[in-house]
């Protein structure tokens, strides 16, 4: 798989390093990563493989997998060798969504992955056009009841936490509407401003930017309560709607991965994460930052929630 340009130059740039100390470069560190790339958060994680490269010592690369929802970047992480040198940066739905869609288990979330650290909090938010008439969730309920035609939603694909919380709109508000799945949300955008599709369902991260510029509006928020750092975004729950998409990305390694790797892991990611560009970063993003690395019981309590979503969203699995 050819790697980007901004991989190639974080594995050079850490190839002339130890050349110059004088030691053989024998060692590099894989990220895969199940979405394309051009997405906020692939920006962020690229900005902390390079501050995870000066703390480990040698390449740090990332590789976009995308396919079958991500499930495809999963299995390559789950048949890599343990050794600590091929881990996972993917979304929490991915393992607590994401296995409901298939009755083929390609993997299980909870014994063929080690939980490395969960390291952002984004939640997810609907977007419409500036055509859109709808200033608010309640408005934007009574425009596609009265115009039908317009009852379509985006999201960055099938089987993203953006696809089923858009379901579960549909679901709550009584109405009927298409869902329309994209390769990612910057695919989607344009479709978006020009109104081809009547909203939006996507990480706050992937929207805010535009929502910022005046080309879309954000409406809502799917979190418990209003963001500290959007105040002025209301919450579904405001509109008596009781929609809940907690989400974040965090870094897994393949089950078997020893606890001395995973350590060292941690500190890295850890030094990457408060590192003051990436702060910086998250922050005009309005994405949250986590830290945790015991997140299991949280992983486990999501997966039980999104099941029933998935099931009264009418998903039929694949087989």
């Amino acid at each position: 798989m050819l790697l980007s340009r901004r991989s190639f130059v974080l594995a050079t740039a850490a190839s002339a390093a130890s050349l110059r100390s004088g030691k053989a470069q024998t060692r590099t560190l894989r990220i895969v990563y199940p979405f394309p790339a051009g997405g906020s958060s692939d920006s962020v994680l690229r900005m902390m493989a390079e501050h995870m490269r000066t703390h480990l010592g040698y390449a740090v690369v990332v590789e976009n997998q995308t396919g079958a929802g991500g499930r495809l970047a999963l299995r390559t992480v789950k048949d890599a060798v343990p050794d600590g040198n091929t881990i996972l940066f993917a979304s929490g739905a991915q393992m607590f969504l994401q296995p409901h869609l298939s009755t083929k288990k390609e993997y299980d979330p909870f014994t063929d992955f080690v939980p490395i650290m969960q390291t952002l909090i984004i939640d997810q938010v609907v977007g419409v056009g500036n055509d859109n008439p709808a200033k608010s969730v309640e408005e934007l309920v009574q425009h596609v009841k009265a115009n039908p035609d317009v009852g379509s939603f985006g999201s960055p694909g099938i089987g993203t936490q953006g696809h089923f919380t858009g379901a579960e709109f549909a679901r709550l508000a009584g109405l009927d509407l298409r869902h329309v799945p994209y390769r990612g949300t910057p695919a989607a955008l344009p479709d978006l401003r020009t109104g081809r599709i009547g909203m939006m369902f996507a990480a706050v991260g992937e929207l805010i930017e535009q929502h910022r510029a005046g080309a879309i509006r954000i409406l809502a928020m799917a979190s418990s309560e209003r963001s500290k750092i959007f105040p002025g975004i209301p919450t579904f729950r405001e509109n008596k709607l009781d929609i809940r998409a907690p989400g974040y990305f965090a870094f897994y390694a393949p089950a078997g991965t020893s606890p001395e790797s995973v350590k060292r892991l941690q500190q890295a990611v850890t030094l990457a994460l408060n590192a003051a560009d990436v702060t910086e970063r998250l922050a005009s993003l309005g994405v949250g930052k986590s830290g945790l690395a015991d997140f299991r019981a949280l992983e486990q309590a999501e997966y039980q929630r999104w099941g029933d979503i998935v099931r009264l969203s009418g998903f039929k699995p694949e087989s």
